[in-house]
């Protein structure tokens, strides 16, 4: 791949034509992992002036967006090694490559061969562009022999013709890393007279060779501490820091894996405040020897380690896990390191580390321990954890707390009634402690709220909103001008939302009066955003685009459920159903306008689907919007996208109301 990225890069400095190639190797240096990453790096590389988006789920579809575009200049990107961007990151698998590419669009990708990547390629068989599937081959003799002379020249060595025959004649050689591997082990060999011997005992497959270099490991360092880190490192979740290994390898007595060992429940683990570290030496040692097979992972400055090939966690796997021996066996000896890992990040490391780290611990642990005590006390943990109030604010997110909420479900609260009862308790608690400013209470009751919202509770979400715009309302002095005028914002828009999901799914005139109400909460935040001077703030634009579209479709709920009788006693005098239907289509197109701006095509198609509704009764025009944003959905996001389901839904509804047998 980096030679193809080179030869590009050559062929783009010959040629006369504009070309722009992207290049990305995939664990080549910490933080290569990351998808939202690598996708902002190649938005930066082809838009170099323009903001960059927040969140994963909106960076893809703006990438989506470009790689459909038809650019003038034309477009390469190479991305190496797919298959190990981060899998908590990969909700969808392969979502920002769309199914049909632009006219000067290439994308030159390398994966595993079914790995999860791979998988939804295959699975896709929408793909307008022509997609070409590409084998690797294996390494021919004249490319190994490159390798190894290569190789061994770094370091002044060299292997004699006698002595590369019987090395390249081993079937593994034609793979780059057990070649690799297999010339590190002949540079540290010091004894040149049987070298040739050597080589004839090098097992002839990766995982054969991968065990046979880690039986000298155990030979040549300690072998308790060697084993100990290989499956403290298959334990983790996302590597761990060298400081964190060096502080749980310190315990040398305790690493030793004992059967049926319960030391690490809760009431019987004791943890000292303060950690000595392994010494140095202790740990170089061991680092020495494990070196090549470890990359650095996540943030450069952190320090953290973690497996360089997925081949070398089935090896750790297989040697010291038991995986070959028995399921039981395997998730025992797994348990034990899990518990390892849990008892220190309760008491030690970072917090941002134990956010990362310690749910997954608790979770393998619940869901594999065999006793049911056991399963008991790492939910109690749990929730433990999940009380503090530095986890919520570290997990809870504005727009949905997908992974705060599975904890609390997973922790035994499957209708969150402790995680409501928890955090409203907090909230009262900050009430009664005069450290708390009154702006510190009403963003925790804010925050709160949503996250009861966002677990169905709607009306206790709706009950604490109303409690904390009051406090806002009641007592303007407590609150700057600018902050107050946020605050009240957010709330209106926030509320009007919650009435808006306890409206019933029927429509009948009853909901009139409510929608006026909605209508009224976002009338209020939007003339607070007219008002601030911030209207080409990004984050003021994308919530008045919010509140545009909102208010859009409470207008359009309210003609739709009014007859003439009904209209005429609400708004008599006042203001006609056509009156209101143009307020409503002028507000969607405003919104329709500011999400283009944004790039937010998700919530732009929404805004497109209120635009539809708000010309119910005129069936042409109204199928016209709907085919021409199923067109754009298809484009963007792929047929299987939600948005489908309503588009395909609401173009039925426009066929029955117009009678017409097509909405079967």
């Amino acid at each position: 791949m980096a030679k193809a990225a080179r030869t590009a890069l050559l062929q783009m400095d010959r040629s006369s034509r504009l070309c722009k190639v992207f290049f990305h190797f995939v664990g080549a240096v910490p933080n290569s992992t990351s998808l939202l990453e690598i996708l902002r790096r190649f938005l930066k590389e082809i838009q170099p002036d323009t903001d960059l988006p927040e969140t994963l789920e909106e960076t893809e579809q703006v990438v989506r967006s470009e790689l459909t575009r038809n650019h003038s200049d034309r477009i390469v990107i190479f991305i190496d090694a797919l298959n190990q961007v981060d899998e908590e990151t990969r909700v969808e698998p392969m979502f920002w490559l769309p199914e049909v590419l632009g006219q000067n669009v290439r994308c030159v990708l390398s994966l595993i061969t079914d790995s999860e990547p791979h998988k939804a390629l295959k699975k896709r068989n929408d793909f307008q562009s022509e997609k070409v599937e590409i084998p690797v081959l294996d390494l021919d003799a004249k490319k190994r022999l490159e390798i190894v002379n290569g190789y061994l020249g770094l370091f002044s060595k060299t292997l004699t013709a006698e002595q590369v025959v019987p090395l390249l004649a081993k079937k593994a050689s034609n793979n780059p890393l057990w070649l690799r591997i297999a010339c590190e082990e002949l540079r540290l060999y010091g004894d040149f007279g049987s070298v040739t011997e050597y080589i004839m005992l090098m097992e002839d497959t990766l995982k054969g060779l991968l065990q046979q270099v880690l039986r000298r490991f155990e030979k040549e360092t300690d072998r308790v501490l060697l084993i100990s880190t290989l499956c403290l490192l298959e334990a983790s979740r996302f590597g761990l820091l060298e400081f964190e290994l060096l502080e749980i390898l310190k315990d040398r007595e305790s690493l030793e894996f004992r059967e049926n060992s319960r030391e690490c429940c809760p009431e019987e683990s004791q943890v000292t405040e303060k950690r000595p570290h392994l010494p140095s030496a202790d740990w170089a040692s061991v680092y020495r020897n494990l070196r090549i097979f470890l990359r650095p992972y996540g943030n450069p400055s952190e320090g953290r380690l973690d497996f360089y090939h997925s081949t070398l966690k089935e090896v750790v796997q297989d040697m010291y896990l038991d995986r070959q021996k028995s399921e039981a066996s395997y998730n025992e000896r797994l348990c034990w390191w899990h518990k390892k890992l849990a008892v220190y990040y309760r008491s030690s490391g970072t917090f941002e580390r134990k956010v990362e780290e310690y749910p997954h611990h608790l979770l393998f642990l619940k869901n594999h321990s065999r006793g049911s005590e056991d399963k008991r006390f790492y939910c109690k943990w749990l929730q433990d954890f999940l009380r503090d109030m530095k986890t919520f604010k570290q997990l809870f997110n504005d727009e949905f707390s997908e992974t705060l909420l599975f904890y609390w479900r997973e922790s035994g609260d499957e209708n969150y009634e402790q995680m409501c009862k928890c955090y409203v308790g907090e909230i009262r608690a900050m009430q009664k402690d005069f450290a708390y400013t009154p702006s510190d209470i009403t963003e925790r009751f804010e925050d709160v709220s949503r996250l009861v919202v966002q677990a169905g509770k709607y009306k206790d979400g709706l009950a604490l909103a109303e409690e904390c715009i009051d406090m806002v309302e009641k007592f303007p002095d407590q609150f700057e001008k600018e902050e107050r005028n946020e605050k009240l914002m957010y709330l209106y828009g926030h509320i009007a939302r919650i009435k808006s999901l306890l409206l019933p799914p029927t429509q009948s005139a009853k909901e009139i009066p409510e929608l006026q109400a909605i209508i009224e909460l976002h009338s209020k935040a939007i003339q607070i955003i007219n008002s601030s001077g911030k209207k080409d703030d990004k984050k003021y634009k994308k919530f008045l685009a919010l509140q545009l579209d909102k208010t859009a479709y409470a207008r359009g709920g309210i003609a739709s459920r009014s007859d003439e009788l009904t209209w005429s006693n609400l708004f008599s005098g006042k203001k006609t159903k056509k009156e209101m239907i143009d307020q409503g289509r002028k507000e969607v197109e405003m919104a329709i306008g500011l999400y283009q701006e944004l790039k937010d095509f998700g919530r732009e198609l929404g805004a497109q689907i209120t635009k539809a509704t708000l010309y119910r009764g005129n069936k042409d025009e109204q199928l016209e919007i709907y085919e021409k944003t199923r067109q754009r959905c298809c484009q963007i996001f792929g047929e299987e996208h939600h948005l489908m389901c309503t588009l395909c839904f609401n173009t039925g509804i426009v066929y029955e109301d117009a009678k017409d047998s097509k909405c079967v």
